[in-house]
């Protein structure tokens, strides 16, 4: 049977919650998965190996530690091609960047998980994220969520397992008096795991001769200056036992734990001394998050220890008939059953994938909340992905059920706050003037981190400075979401997994609000066009990207030239086709705007009291720079473009028109007409419109001044 390949990176194996949470991974993972583990750095010298060694009877030569060539790591890398490399600390803590610059690299197969045993990191500033962060308590998971959000953060907690045992027998096993109080501390001797405090209110207890307290833990050289002064002074019924393979049986034969740590993240000693059923009294942390608040209070001091020791000893003397504890030898094993890791990202689709649920099925479903509509459905295991093939935005939520146990699992489509790239797929600055402010309202609405491609970045980067632009093209990494805006056609039709509706009948911008999930607004794209002054001129389009687009009367272009001439109007064409491009002269009597920037073109435009167009991008220009515009289209109808104030649509309605919203257009054919093609009655939707009709529609309106 094929298995994925692990590969589980640790700083080090020498003691302590980190070596032992890694055991504990292994473990439940041992056939599910081929594992390797990397040991970074051997500290200890060839002791303190009580963890190392386990690990290395599970897995054999799967354990690698590394000698002083760290690059030795990226050759096993290369030869292993790891599934899922799991990193047992923030990366950069313990490893150079030009490796981790080379484990990182975008074309990578393997998914990157991390987790941090610490209570200090801070996740804003981590250089090296992860596909996936396992935190080990759900007050590490709330602040890496609160920056990466909830879908790449989960909690893989070291399991309580409740054990059965006989107090009595361990007892006499460890040689522990049975008329005393043995108290237990287990940990490194270090100044956070604080036991002084245990020490300095044992001395305060003198006089009690009932009590016993031991301590399991190394002390490590590099922390002598610390634990060489207690031991100078340590008291007769206390005794230090080294670190010890054998910590299960200081735990069944002790009576109350105590653990006085001054900062702890999550500390499996506490979880396994639950788990052998002992009283635990600790200082209670922040980081603890409520989780052990039914444990008794240490208070931080000599003296409230003291008092709590003295407490406990009179909870638990005149039991040890082993009546209390013969009942706890009757229970039965509880071990906590992990909930799966679940990967969720939009993009191309809702997509889910599941890890951390070896043996387990989830029943499937994708919906859109707003509608109750099912859009896809299907059974996945541990190890599998699924994905809708729905590309635009909806409510979504994605739900998986647990077939074992029937427990539900929820992940909704939520961007505040994360990454989001929207790219636009259109060339064209009208499609770009009409669908940008649709994107920018997407971003308001949800608050996300805003991604944007477009082929027009010069002209709206520095209006939009909460966007981050890129290059249409670009690998845009540690997305949430991705979302492309255009006209997609699955053969003559509009593309179903593209677009919520057909957008033929709708107006250009909306194509982008329904893409969105937003409703709906014309607004304006914000352009720079300031400081322009206005002159007595009018603006004309005349050319396009399609012949139907074009006002197709022979006269008109002319006749509305020489009225505006004549009224003391300068004209000026400002297409840059060229005059007689595919057969479409210029009217005499205009001036032509010399070829140059845009920037230039768009202050032209600006300065103009007035222009006339067509269905093209020069058109979408000057309505978004506030200038009156005329549009004269007879292919596409009004309600396709832009309205308002400011607007007059001049537009046949007796005549054949609206092919624009009722076929797909053919861009490779310039003489494209549908339905009169090659007859006298092509392209009359605009031949119909004559130059005179157009005057007057202008007077009517105020357009000029007379």
């Amino acid at each position: 049977m094929f298995m994925k390949k692990l590969m589980i990176i640790v700083p080090h194996l020498s003691t302590g919650g980190l070596p032992q949470y890694v055991v504990k991974q292994i473990e439940m993972s041992c056939g599910e998965y081929e594992i390797w583990c990397v040991e970074w750095d051997s500290i200890t010298g060839g002791v303190l190996v009580v963890q190392r060694n386990k690990i290395q009877n599970l897995i054999g030569t799967g354990l690698v530690t590394l000698g002083e060539d760290k690059y030795e790591f990226l050759r096993l890398l290369d030869d292993v091609c790891p599934d899922i490399i799991h990193f047992q600390e923030i990366p950069e803590t313990f490893i150079q960047r030009t490796i981790l610059d080379d484990v990182y690299k975008d074309d990578r197969h393997w998914q990157i998980l991390v987790t941090t045993h610490s209570s200090y990191t801070e996740p804003a500033n981590i250089s090296y994220g992860a596909d996936r962060f396992v935190l080990v308590s759900d007050w590490s998971r709330r602040r890496f969520a609160s920056v990466y959000g909830d879908d790449r953060c989960s909690i893989w907690e070291y399991p309580v397992e409740k054990k059965v045992f006989d107090k009595i027998s361990a007892k006499k096993k460890l040689g522990f008096e049975l008329d005393k109080v043995h108290f237990l501390h287990v940990g490194l001797f270090t100044p956070g795991k604080n036991q002084k405090l245990i020490v300095d209110a044992v001395r305060l207890l003198q006089s009690m001769d009932n009590i016993r307290v031991h301590f399991v833990g190394n002390q490590a050289e590099n922390f002598r200056d610390y634990w060489e002064p207690i031991m100078a002074d340590f008291p007769l019924n206390c005794t230090w036992h080294g670190e010890r393979h054998n910590v299960d049986d200081f735990y069944k034969a002790a009576d109350v734990f105590l653990f006085p740590s001054l900062f702890e993240l999550n500390p499996l000693s506490l979880k396994e001394a639950s788990g052998f059923g002992l009283p635990i009294a600790l200082n209670k942390l922040e980081t603890y998050d409520g989780v052990w608040d039914n444990c008794v209070d240490l208070h931080m001091d000599p003296e409230g220890a003291s008092r709590v020791m003295c407490e406990m000893v009179e909870s638990v003397s005149g039991f040890f008939d082993g009546t209390l504890y013969g009942e706890s030898a009757k229970m039965t094993d509880i071990v906590r059953r992990l909930d799966p890791l679940i990967s969720i990202n939009f993009i191309n689709g809702p997509y889910v994938e599941v890890n951390n649920a070896p043996g387990e099925e989830f029943d499937l479903t994708i919906t859109d909340r707003k509608s109750g509509f099912v859009v896809y459905g299907t059974t996945i295991g541990n190890g599998c992905w699924a994905r809708a093939n729905l590309m635009y935005v909806r409510d979504w939520r994605i739900r998986l059920v647990r077939k074992s146990d029937g427990k539900e699992f929820i992940r909704d489509f939520d961007p505040n706050g994360k990454r989001v790239f929207i790219s636009l797929e259109s060339k064209s600055i009208g499609d770009t003037l009409a669908w940008f402010p649709q994107v920018e309202e997407f971003r308001k609405k949800h608050d996300c981190k805003l991604v944007c491609s477009t082929f027009w970045n010069e002209q709206l980067s520095g209006q939009y400075p909460e966007i981050e632009f890129v290059s249409p093209g670009s690998v845009v990494n540690n997305i949430y979401a991705m979302f492309s805006i255009g006209w997609f056609f699955d053969g003559d039709s509009y593309c179903p997994r593209r677009h919520p509706r057909d957008f033929k009948n709708l107006p250009l911008g909306q194509t982008a609000a329904d893409i969105l999930n937003i409703e709906y607004k014309q607004e304006r794209a914000r352009l720079d066009a300031s400081n322009v002054i206005k002159s007595r001129k009018v603006g004309l389009g005349i050319h396009s990207t399609a012949q139907t687009k074009y006002w197709n009367n022979p006269t008109g272009w002319q006749d509305v030239t020489n009225f505006l001439t004549k009224i003391g109007y300068e004209v000026m064409i400002l297409s840059n086709e060229g005059d007689g491009y595919m057969g479409n002269t210029y009217p005499s009597g205009a001036s032509v705007l010399p070829s140059g920037s845009f920037d230039r073109l768009k202050e032209e435009m600006a300065s103009c009291e007035l222009f006339i167009g067509i269905g093209s991008g020069l058109s979408w220009l000057s309505w978004t720079l506030g200038v009156p515009t005329v549009l004269i289209s007879g292919f596409s109808r009004p309600e396709s473009e832009f309205k308002g104030d400011g607007v007059l649509r001049i537009f046949n309605e007796s005549s054949c028109n609206g092919c624009y919203n009722r076929y797909k257009f053919n861009p490779g054919d310039w003489n494209w007409c549908p339905d009169h093609k090659g007859t006298e009655r092509q392209f009359e939707c605009t031949k119909s419109i004559t130059g005179r009709h157009v005057i007057a529609k202008i007077i009517e309106n105020g357009f000029v001044e007379i």
